[in-house]
């Protein structure tokens, strides 16, 4: 029950996050939007990201750049891919769209060293 209560809480939580800030097609006939977001959340400390929409036809992919303020409590330094889900702290975790709330299908995540302020750097590629 925990579990389910902590998985809908970030949900919540990255469901509401999302703020887009420009909307356009581009010329190979994918809709983009860019967005950011900037929000606690139980894994990672806090989190500010940008990023962008990429839809069409084919896919929907969001690509964004993400620092936390508390790497300890997220993945180590490296790569790792979520089809959809990847396990921390014997809890399955999802990723929820930054833009508009959507479970991901798979995500890879690329976890970079820490900067002199206890952050780190994250870039994420997810689809939907």
């Amino acid at each position: 029950m925990k579990k389910t209560l902590l998985v809908g809480a970030v949900a919540l939580v990255l469901s509401c996050a999302g703020v887009a800030q420009a909307s356009n097609t581009n010329p190979h006939g994918a809709l983009t939007a860019k967005f950011t977001t900037s929000y606690d959340n139980g894994i990672g400390g806090h989190w500010t990201c940008s990023g962008e929409r990429i839809a069409n036809k084919n896919v929907t992919t969001d690509e964004e750049e993400c620092t936390i303020s508390d790497p300890s409590t997220f993945l180590p330094q490296g790569r790792t891919v979520a089809s959809p889900t990847f396990n921390l702290f014997g809890i399955d975790w999802f990723w929820f769209s930054d833009y508009d709330g959507a479970t991901a299908k798979t995500v890879t995540y690329v976890v970079s060293g820490g900067g002199p302020d206890g952050t780190a750097h994250l870039k994420i590629t997810a689809q939907y």
